[in-house]
Formats: structure tokens, C-alpha cells, sequence
């Protein structure tokens, strides 16, 4: 039971691996699009703090076989959407390609979908969809 369980589980959580990259990227591209070099200034400052953290805590593990990462991969993804929805980066940068904030607000209901799955656990088929259905907005409005 177990097993079937977490075959369920890897479909839900494949489609967040594939989502929270797309919208790194997306939001990498967006910055340094704007501004090459300076791109992390644009991230909020409690961001950009927490990330530090992440970095001072992964430097001392080196003991650990990770992949370099940039930045970003260590932005969860409720810090992904404040990133966008940061007023003067939203305003900026993100308006203008994503058009309605209520597009962060449906990625912000997902969010604790994304914990459960990240937690081991199961999700319903409904939430299941609910995942995909932001997925397809996202496709459908950001890379038409």
C-alpha cells in the first residue's frame, strides 16, 4: 500500500518539481532580462536573507555531494510568488507578462498541496488537479 501510495504521490510531486523550476526560470529570465548583473537586488530583502542562510548552512556541509546551485533553487516557492508580487517588482517586471496577481493567489492556494506532497504524504485526486489547473493557467497565460 505503501508503494502504490507513493507512486500516486511522485505524480503530484513531478508536476511541482516541474512548476517551481519553470517559474525560477521565469523569474531569472524576467530580472536579468531588466538587469543583467544587479538581477538579486531585485528580490525582496527577507528573501535574499534567508537565502544567505541557506548558503552558510549548505557551505558547511561539504561533506554532501551537491550539485552547484544558483541563488534560486533556494528560493521556496512561497518566496518565489513573493517575488513577483513585491510591489515595485511587481509593477516593474511582472504585470505586464502575468497581468492579474489572482494568477500568485491560485499558485499561493497550491502551496500547502506542494508541503504535503514535499512531506511524504498523499494529496486527493481533486488537489491533484488543482495542481494541474494552476499549471495550465500559468502555460496559458505566461507562455501563451
Amino acid at each position: 500500500e505503501e508503494s502504490r501510495d507513493a507512486v500516486e504521490a511522485a505524480e503530484t510531486f513531478k508536476l511541482f518539481f516541474v512548476f517551481e523550476n519553470y517559474l525560477r526560470d521565469f523569474i531569472l529570465g524576467v530580472l536579468s532580462e531588466a538587469d543583467k548583473e544587479n538581477w538579486w537586488n531585485s528580490v525582496p530583502q527577507d528573501v535574499r536573507d534567508e537565502v544567505t542562510k541557506l548558503e552558510e548552512a549548505e557551505e558547511k556541509k561539504k561533506w554532501m555531494n551537491l550539485d552547484s546551485r544558483g541563488k534560486l533553487a533556494l528560493v521556496t516557492l512561497p518566496q518565489l510568488i513573493r517575488i513577483m508580487d513585491e510591489n515595485t517588482t511587481w509593477k516593474k517586471h511582472f504585470e505586464a507578462l502575468v497581468g492579474d496577481k489572482a494568477l500568485l493567489q491560485q499558485t499561493r492556494l497550491v502551496v500547502h498541496t506542494r508541503n504535503t506532497i514535499c512531506h511524504m504524504s498523499t494529496v486527493t485526486a481533486e488537489e491533484h488537479e488543482r495542481v494541474k489547473q494552476v499549471i495550465r493557467d500559468w502555460f496559458r497565460v505566461v507562455s501563451p
